[in-house]
């Protein structure tokens, strides 16, 4: 179980990139990626235990919550961020890896977060 509070996520690709919030926008829609540590809120997460198992995760610089693009079923479709609303898609299962990483697994879909293609340079996440 994950204690509630402010996160840089780092990927377990070897570049050690960091989840992030395109040029820091705040507006709804602005896609989540991955690029190098900069420490500026845009990289930054407020994560929040929901009771149920599941977590939200809100980008510190906009307070918008990391959101599943309409809980899409396919792999491959974008993660953004969105005002916060009780959906599935801004809910996410935080699981321990045995290699001391974790994954974070969408409630609407199942599916993981994830660097688009495992690329190790500046990527979308999906």
């Amino acid at each position: 179980m994950l204690l509630p509070g402010v996160y840089m996520l780092k990927s377990a690709l070897p570049s050690g990139k960091y989840l992030d919030i395109r040029c820091a926008e705040k507006t709804d829609g602005a896609p989540a990626q991955t690029w190098v540590g900069n420490k500026t809120h845009a990289q930054m997460f407020s994560i929040a235990r929901l009771g149920n198992g599941l977590y939200t995760l809100k980008a510190v610089h906009s307070g918008k919550a990391l959101d599943a693009d309409l809980g899409w079923l396919l792999p491959g479709h974008e993660v953004h961020q969105w005002d916060a609303y009780a959906s599935e898609n801004q809910q996410w299962a935080i699981c321990s890896n045995e290699d001391g990483t974790v994954t974070l697994l969408n409630a609407a879909n199942g599916l993981a977060l994830d660097v688009e293609g495992a690329n190790d340079g500046d990527a979308r996440a999906s």
